[in-house]
């Protein structure tokens, strides 16, 4: 409501519906209804970010890593740097000294095999510019497995880059086995039925491997039955 023609890439009404609903059809009916957004540019993004990082300074935050889509972005892998360079500049902008933004490209466990070789290029490109600090495995387990990706992590950490890998949401701790063997996670994304294995706890902590948790969304997906259980 507070972004609404700015633009107004999907109405607010539609929303409301399956903005508070829980469970992974929820989840998969709200991407639905922000497909407009998917052909979305990183401009039309411009208002929804400049928002978003003045509430981070408000939350006293100083260091903030966000994902960012791909899609976003130019294909071509000369426009695609311009363009990145130009955003880049705009976020640092706003942040004035009070609020460091980094971002992790967001790879979709469900991207089709024939793009993988070009995502590691465009991956590869911003590396070097210093565009991003990283990449995210994000998805639905059930959609694919990480190993799809084995070729993308190996080139990308060796150009530096962080890999988080979102695992153990909905699938099992060998979703998040596969995520540190195959995928050399950096940070694994959920991670809630690691849990359930204690020598997998045992080796996150002996590779420091970093846990994002998200209580609010691991309760409305299902991945754990309530606050106290958390």
């Amino acid at each position: 409501l507070e972004l609404a023609g700015k633009p107004e890439l999907v109405r607010p009404e539609a929303l409301r519906p399956v903005g508070f609903a829980d469970g992974p059809q929820a989840f998969a009916d709200w991407l639905t209804r922000v497909e407009p957004y998917k052909s979305a540019g990183w401009r039309d993004y411009l208002p929804v970010l400049e928002q978003h990082m003045e509430r981070l300074v408000e939350q006293g935050v100083v260091y903030a890593e966000m994902m960012i889509s791909p899609m976003m972005f130019p294909r071509d892998l000369v426009e695609l740097v311009d363009a990145f360079a130009e955003f880049k500049d705009w976020v640092q902008e706003r942040e004035r000294g009070r609020l460091q933004v980094e971002f992790l490209f967001l790879v979709p466990r469900s991207l089709p095999d024939e793009l993988i070789d070009n995502d590691i290029a465009r991956c590869v490109a911003l590396a070097k510019t210093g565009g991003i600090c990283g990449i995210s495995i994000a998805g639905l387990e059930q959609d694919c497995p990480a190993s799809r990706f084995a070729r993308m992590f190996d080139v990308l950490k060796d150009h530096g880059l962080g890999i988080e890998i979102h695992a153990g949401e909905l699938g099992g701790p060998s979703a998040v086995v596969e995520a540190l063997d195959i995928g050399r996670a950096d940070r694994i994304g959920h991670g809630i039925t690691a849990f359930q294995d204690d020598r997998l706890v045992q080796r996150l902590c002996e590779e420091h491997v970093h846990i994002e948790f998200c209580p609010t969304s691991n309760l409305k997906m299902g991945a754990a039955r309530d606050i106290a259980s958390h």
